[in-house]
């Protein structure tokens, strides 16, 4: 997808009034990302503007949060070709990228609370491997 927004939604929504929860993604990119990315997104909803959410994502050298189009936070990170497990940790206004059980970034935003119900991924001129994903519940 070159769109803004998941590219794949699983079959699942995050119920009402919950505020904290993580998404944990197995993921491997076999080719280096250059100009493309990978994210994993939270508190989505779709609008008459388009997708609306946070993106935790690895963008060719960096780990990045955005709000939409807002970047809140970044740091370098060089991922290569071998498997890691992404987690993007939501609790209330504050989102968190691990990178195999690391802190990798963090941001404290308020734009999308409460938080909308769509989960999903965002890949963007990158081959994603992907052999895991959850949703849980904090």
């Amino acid at each position: 997808s070159n769109q803004s927004g998941p590219s794949a939604i699983p079959p699942y929504t995050i119920p009402a009034g919950v505020q904290n929860f993580a998404i944990v993604a197995n993921v491997t990119m076999p080719q280096p990302l250059n100009n493309a990315h990978f994210s994993l997104t939270a508190c989505g909803r779709t609008t008459s503007n388009g997708w609306q959410g946070y993106e935790g994502l690895e963008n060719g050298g960096q780990a990045q949060i955005f709000a939409n189009s807002n970047e809140l936070a970044q740091t370098d990170f060089n991922p290569g070709t071998g498997p890691h497990t992404y987690r993007l940790e939501v609790r209330g206004n504050v989102i968190t990228l691990y990178i195999d059980n690391a802190l990798v970034v963090q941001a404290t935003d308020n734009t999308f609370l409460p938080c909308g119900s769509q989960v999903g991924m965002v890949s963007s001129q990158a081959i994603v491997h992907v052999s895991s994903f959850q949703v849980i519940r904090l």
